[in-house]
């Protein structure tokens, strides 16, 4: 058997190039007010992070950066010098970011701050590829590319070389260390219903996301997402309506197509808008019929329980996946009057639970349930054997939903008690623009580097 055979792979080359894009911009969200940052790399693997770091970092953000190699003896580090490639003088005032490939006890990572401790920096943070979580110094790292749950008998060890991240590799329960190599980019496998049923199973949680356009589809589904929804919330984030019911058949369709053509992996899901499906199951048929065959998606998704169970039947006899909707339903919203939590008094709750199982008779592969009782959502979950995916419902579902522009911090006037934002692309697009107003006016931008 050959040594590629033998290894648990963990992270193929893609993925791990991910990871390092996705450090990059946490690094950037929380230096975005700096000009300049360094990347200070432990050498070998860690220098050779920082530079790729660095190539990220600029590739995403106005932020210049410089790269240093770090030097020490890893096995006596106490007792040999640990020195940096370049004038310490160049770091006074500024941000350093230590970078390592892997964090085991955090012995490298901590002597490797020495030379940092003897000048004035501004702060310094520790970036690393992968947390072995078995840290024996005082060391948290800022940033961390991947927590892996290993013990200190076995061996990690990354691949990143010629501006490739390659494969990481673990053989568990093996004290014998594992070396890493690059490997062909293996071919990515498509989610669809059936894999979603099999991802319930064995029980690995669902991520999915709302997108409406090209550019930001194609992030979020290089980065892992397993569902995007194109969503009729599309009126509010994109269109800027006070609710859903605005937007039309060919609007969503257009903004479907612009995702399917930037997605390879995920499962793209297309809301069908208030007033297309209502009317009659031949409406929902032709409206579903529009939506599949004019922008290429995966499957289409309505709102209701009993009210829709002739459209639900209709689309399916034709072949299209259907998600149902239940819970908080926001076309619905002027019968409901407000978006507080749903299905609070026994009478709806019983009722979202029978339309929940008439939705899983019919055929539908998945339901969302969207702001009700985290207690009810887990009692669903216990009787349904389809996957379910909750936004505002509680953990105990099969997967998670939010709207991209919400976690991401562009929308800050929505703030639910279930939203968690992963980032602050506000107070970052802002400071970018006014960076940029401010290059302009000051007629330093474009430099002579940036003409022809």
């Amino acid at each position: 058997m050959s040594e590629v055979t033998e290894k648990e792979l963990i992270l193929d080359s893609d993925q791990v190039h991910q990871k390092i894009r996705r450090i990059a911009f946490e690094i950037y969200e929380n230096n975005f007010k700096e000009k300049s940052i360094v990347l200070a790399g432990i050498d070998g693997q860690g220098y050779a992070l920082a530079k790729l770091l660095a190539k990220e970092i600029e590739s995403v953000s106005p932020l210049t950066t410089l790269v240093l190699k770090v030097s020490l003896d890893k096995l006596a580090p106490l007792q040999s010098e640990v020195s940096i490639d370049g004038d310490i003088k160049e770091l006074k005032k500024k941000c350093v970011v230590l970078t390592d490939d892997v964090l085991n006890t955090g012995r490298t990572l901590a002597y490797g701050l020495k030379p940092f401790l003897n000048i004035e920096v501004k702060k310094i943070e520790i970036a690393v590829l992968v947390n072995r979580s078995h840290t024996t110094f005082p060391l948290t790292p800022t940033y961390t590319g991947y927590q892996l749950s290993t013990t200190l008998t076995e061996h990690v060890e990354s691949g990143v070389r010629k501006e490739v991240s390659s494969l990481f590799a673990l053989r568990i329960s093996s004290s014998t260390p594992i070396a890493v190599s690059v490997h062909q980019k293996p071919e990515v496998k498509k989610i669809t219903t059936h894999r979603l049923q099999e991802m319930k199973n064995r029980g690995e949680k669902i991520a999915m996301l709302t997108a409406y356009d090209y550019s930001m589809a194609r992030i979020i589904d290089g980065a892992g997402i397993d569902v995007i929804l194109v969503g009729d919330s599309a009126s509010n984030v994109m269109a800027g309506n006070e609710t859903t019911l605005p937007i039309t058949l060919d609007q969503m369709i257009y903004h479907a197509t612009s995702v399917v053509k930037a997605v390879k992996r995920a499962l793209v899901v297309v809301d069908i808008p208030f007033g297309y499906y209502q009317g009659s199951s031949g409406e929902a048929l032709r409206s579903s019929i529009r939506i599949m065959k004019e922008s290429g998606a995966h499957a289409v998704k309505l709102e209701g329980g009993i009210e829709v169970k002739e459209s639900v039947l209709r689309i399916l006899s034709a072949g299209v996946p259907v998600m149902g909707h239940l819970g908080l339903t926001p076309q619905s919203i002027y019968k409901f009057g407000t978006y507080t939590v749903r299905a609070k008094e026994e009478e709806e709750a019983n009722k979202l639970v029978e339309d929940a199982k008439l939705l899983q008779e019919c055929g539908c592969f998945g339901i969302v349930l969207e702001k009700i009782p985290a207690t009810l959502a887990k009692k669903v979950s216990s009787i349904l054997t389809i996957p379910l995916i909750g936004i505002g419902a509680g953990p105990d579902v099969d997967g998670q939903v939010l709207v991209m522009q919400d976690m991401l911090g562009i929308t800050q006037e929505f703030t639910p008690r279930f939203l968690r934002r992963y980032a602050d692309l506000t107070s970052i697009i802002t400071g970018a623009v006014e960076k940029y107003v401010d290059d302009v006016k000051a007629k330093s931008f474009p430099n002579e580097e940036e003409k022809y």
